[in-house]
């Protein structure tokens, strides 16, 4: 894949395996952008490792569940890259409860 000059957005990247996409893509030669919800110490992370790769990254603090949240996404990445190429539609919870 020829990846000059582009963009990609990970839903959920500044954890698990939404981070390792932003990374991987990163390594590939696209820019990254990505949300997040909270836990800023993981967004460094995210930020250290596209950084590494010498491309472009920017996280954007967006809760997914508002239903206005996407469209804010992409008119964010837009806005700060100019295009948006590949999207990886991570973003999700896992609620964890006993079994009892």
């Amino acid at each position: 894949m020829s990846s000059t000059n582009k963009v990609a957005l990970g839903t959920g990247g500044s954890k698990g395996i939404g981070q390792a996409c932003c990374a991987r893509l990163a390594a590939a030669g696209l820019d990254i952008a990505f949300n997040y919800s909270r836990d800023d110490d993981s967004v460094r992370e995210t930020n250290r490792l596209v950084a590494v790769q010498e491309r472009k990254v920017h996280g954007y603090r967006l809760d997914l569940a508002d239903g206005d949240a996407p469209r804010r996404l992409v008119e964010g990445v837009l806005a700060d890259f100019g295009r948006l190429d590949v999207l990886v539609n991570n973003a999700g919870i896992a609620p964890t409860t006993p079994m009892s």
